[in-house]
Order: structure tokens, then sequence, then C-alpha cells
């Protein structure tokens, strides 16, 4: 009885705390103060741990079999759960590689061109298909955009001092390698420029344009992005990115209140409560950058393998 007494303390205890955890951070300030201190995370190591500690009670403490009901049912129907959200991922990645079957013929560098035009929910934190990292990472060195503006890479220097200038409307901007601390200092490419401007495209283009980025959450949590491509001479058709994940094996609940615009505004008291997923930008062979240029048949080839003889000029550290 006495080990019966210690284990039932120890998980309520667990329980308490959840629940703490989540009350105090209606609270404006102790919000604020919860935050600092990954308090929406806590669920995930003191409610499983509840739940581990009510087994163990149940087999070994006080012996109330009953008590194994409740483990069973959150562990065993948050695995029933994760495994139909592996499916579903899976059936999202297999129909996704059936759109994504109609791949080009091999990229021709000196007679094809591109025309990729972003959607207007596309940001640099949601998708990767941009004129500069196409470039920079596939055999490819010219991008036209919507209306007539271009990103090339130049054979010559960038004008001015500073990483990025802009003189007439024309965008001019350094090609840079390493980073602080880990990869040393940073460097500049020398005799070369990322110029993006002014430029009429041809009239014999390949053009790419972005759908509306669609957001999962729930069962499965990423992005859906659809590509509609326009090949002269050849039928259009549309390629698709999935960059999701699903649930992880083991439960990670998260509950919280969170402020109403973003960090350092107005708190606000929708809270929430979910289960957290693994980053789902882990899966970088399907991002939009990946899924265009292999359709298209684009090498991939950095700008240092594509220009064996460039020299760099290190910065310096700070």
């Amino acid at each position: 009885m006495i080990y019966g007494r210690s284990f039932q303390a120890l998980w309520a205890a667990c329980l308490a705390i959840t629940v703490a955890a989540f009350a105090v951070q209606i609270v404006p300030i102790l919000g604020l103060i919860s935050h600092f201190l990954l308090t929406p995370w806590w669920p995930t190591l003191f409610l499983n741990a509840a739940f581990v500690l009510m087994a163990v009670d149940a087999l070994i403490g006080s012996k109330n079999r009953k008590l194994l009901i409740l483990p069973m049912v959150w562990f065993g129907g948050y695995a029933l759960v994760a495994g139909v959200s592996y499916v579903e991922v899976y059936l999202m990645n297999r129909a996704a590689e059936k759109m994504n079957a109609q791949q080009l013929p091999t990229w021709y560098k000196a007679t094809n061109n591109l025309r990729v035009i972003n959607g207007p929910t596309d940001s640099n934190f949601a998708s990767d298909l941009r004129s500069e990292a196409m470039i920079r990472f596939y055999d490819i060195d010219e991008v036209y955009s919507d209306g007539s503006r271009s990103t090339r890479l130049s054979r010559e220097s960038c004008p001015g001092t500073m990483g990025a200038d802009i003189i007439d409307g024309v965008s001019y901007t350094r090609i840079w390698r390493g980073t602080y601390p880990s990869k040393g200092p940073m460097q500049s490419a020398n005799g070369i420029c990322m110029v993006s401007g002014p430029r009429t495209p041809p009239s014999n283009i390949i053009s790419v344009t972005a759908r509306e980025i669609s957001y999962r959450e729930g069962l499965v949590a990423g992005l859906i992005q659809d590509f509609d491509v326009a090949v002269p001479n050849r039928e259009p058709f549309t390629l698709r990115s999935v960059t999701v994940s699903p649930l992880p094996w083991i439960p990670m609940p998260v509950a919280g209140c969170h402020f109403k615009g973003g960090f350092g505004d107005q708190w606000d008291n929708d809270c929430h409560a979910y289960f957290e997923h693994p980053s789902w930008r882990r899966n970088t062979d399907t991002t939009p950058l990946k899924v265009v240029a292999r359709a298209l048949g684009l090498k991939s080839a950095t700008i240092e393998e594509r220009m064996p003889n460039l020299t760099w000029t290190p910065v310096g550290r700070h």
C-alpha cells in the first residue's frame, strides 16, 4: 500500500502540473513568463509521465487493474491515430508522384528558357522555389519572373561595396558562401553577380505558375502546392509539391496561449491544444524547388561546380 500511495501521488502530481501549466498561461503576465519556460510543451513530459506512472501503479502499486484503462486508451488510441496519419502521408506522396511523372526531355541550357511565377501567398518561409535558389544550385543562369523581369548570373563584379545594391531599378547581389561560426568566415565570389531587373523574355519560354499554398494541420502537418507548367508545342500539365509529416509514434501534446499578432503584441486568451508533429521541412526531396527542377530535367549543379576556377574573398570574422 505504501508503494500504491507513492505512485498515486506521483501520477496525480503530474496531472496537476499539466493542468496548472495550461491555466497560468491564461493570465497575460504569467503567460508571457511561462513561454520563456517552454510551458506549452510541458504536457509532453508530464502527461505522458502521468499515464506511465498510472500503469505502473496498476501493475505493481495499488494493483487496481482498472487504472490500466486510461493508459491503454491514451497510448493505444494515439498509436492508432498516428498509424492513420502515416497511411495518409503515404497516399498523398503516391498521388503526388503520379502527378509528377510527366517529366520533360533533357533540359537544353543553350535553347531552353524558364519563367517562374510565384503565388501571392508564397514566401521565403513557405516555399524554396525562387530564382536565386534555382540559379545557385542548378545548371541554369537565368530565370524570368512575372512581367518583363529576370534574375540572372552575370559574369561581372557587382558594383558598390555592399552585399546588395539597387541602381536604376536593377538589383545587384553578391554570391556568398560560409556561415558564422561553424563553417568559417563568409566569403564573396569574385567576378560574378546576381542581377535582377527589367528584361524582355523570349517568346519560346517554359512557364511555371505556382498556385496558392495549402496549409495542412491535424493528422498531417505541412504544405501542399501545385504548379501549372506550360511548355511550347505540348499539352500543359500540373506538378505537386507535398512537404508533410505524420504524427510521431510517441504522443507530444502541446497546450498554451499565444500573442494576438506576434511576439511582443497583445496577449490573446485564445488558447489551443494539439499534438506536435516532427518538422515537415526535413522532407527536402519534395520541396517545390526539387519537384519543379526534377520535372524540367534540370541538372543539379552549384555555382562552384559550374565554375571550378571561381575565386572567393573572405569577408573576415567579427
